[in-house]
């Protein structure tokens, strides 16, 4: 199974460079962030863990616009690197906290910067059931 369910995607998977592995990059900071809430979590810290997950979305926030068009093929929108896995991880953060609306929302703005060859299909898909 891929990411969408459809074919074309593999296509599209070819003929991006970036993509030629099938590997999901991430934006350095983006990563701590949510290292840093996993770990609290794990380490019972839930002061430290709410403190991590409110400056990831900050961190997301300050960087997304939403009257920008988004576009993943341009160099737009790149001051975080990586933006759709940057969305999908703070997605799967609200999803450990229960929020699935606020999860679905994250996973939504990934498609809508990368709508092909991108997990968050197979996200919204697992919690819409």
């Amino acid at each position: 199974m891929n990411k969408t369910g459809t074919e074309p995607d593999l296509r599209e998977k070819i003929n991006i460079k970036q993509e030629l592995n099938g590997e999901a990059r991430v934006d350095a900071r983006v990563f701590v962030y949510y290292l840093q809430y996993l770990t609290y979590g794990g380490l019972e810290r839930r002061e430290k863990q709410m403190t991590a997950l409110e400056d990831f979305e900050k961190y997301i926030s300050k960087h997304f616009d939403d009257r920008m068009e988004m576009n993943y093929y341009d160099e737009r929108n790149r001051e975080v690197s990586h933006m759709p896995t940057a969305l999908n991880l703070l997605g799967h953060c609200w999803e450990m906290e229960g929020d699935v609306t606020k999860a679905i929302r994250e996973y939504k703005k990934s498609l809508d910067s990368k709508p092909k060859n991108n997990a968050a299909y197979w996200h919204i898909r697992r919690l819409e059931g």
